[in-house]
């Protein structure tokens, strides 16, 4: 009895595509938040994900938390490499 080779390959994810993001997607990113928060974070997060069902659902329930949570996604997150020691460096 032969034995068959088999080939198994290991899946690597994929590599998340780094967005530089642009001054006009900021403009864009201000504009929809103002008409409708959800849509701001689908703006940034390029698709549904967890913050944008988390955003939805504030929105729905009570709206000035969506607006704040909005707006720490949309420009607070992320951003941690931006600060040193909690200071913005000057470029």
């Amino acid at each position: 009895m032969e034995m068959a080779e088999v080939s198994v390959q290991v899946g690597v994810p994929e590599e998340r595509q780094i967005y530089l993001e642009t001054d006009n997607d900021r403009i864009v990113m201000i504009i929809l938040m103002v008409v409708l928060p959800p849509m701001a974070v689908f703006f940034k997060c390029r698709g549904c994900t967890k913050h944008v069902c988390i955003n939805l659902l504030l929105y729905l329930l009570l709206v000035l938390p969506a607006y704040k949570h909005a707006t720490w996604f949309c420009f607070v997150k992320g951003r941690e490499h931006e600060a040193e020691n909690g200071f913005v460096r000057v470029r």
